[in-house]
């Protein structure tokens, strides 16, 4: 048994968007052998799922979009349209006027 112990610590301050913040922390302590990795991606999920409930609408949606980033596919089909929208706006801005 090991009696060395280590401390695991996630925080995170997400901005209202009014001059204010909202900040939440938790911290694990416990055997030098147990997993890192695994302890601090608990703690994140566990400090945004939190702060998704804020009453702070701003806050929430940061938080909310942290747990669920959008996926690559849907960046690049958003990627698409905007091009689209933007040769459209090209195309219309110097189509000749009758």
């Amino acid at each position: 048994m090991s009696d060395t112990h280590i401390t695991v610590r996630y925080s995170r301050r997400l901005s209202d968007g009014q001059y204010g913040s909202e900040e939440c922390s938790l911290e694990w302590t416990g055997p030098h052998d147990q997993s890192y990795d695994d302890i601090a991606a608990a703690l994140r999920v566990q400090v945004l799922a939190f702060l998704s409930r804020s009453g702070a609408p701003e806050v929430a949606f940061k938080a909310k979009h942290e747990l669920s980033p959008v996926s690559d596919d849907v960046w690049e089909r958003a990627r698409e349209s905007a091009e689209y929208e933007l040769a459209a706006g090209l195309r219309d801005a110097y189509a000749e006027k009758p």
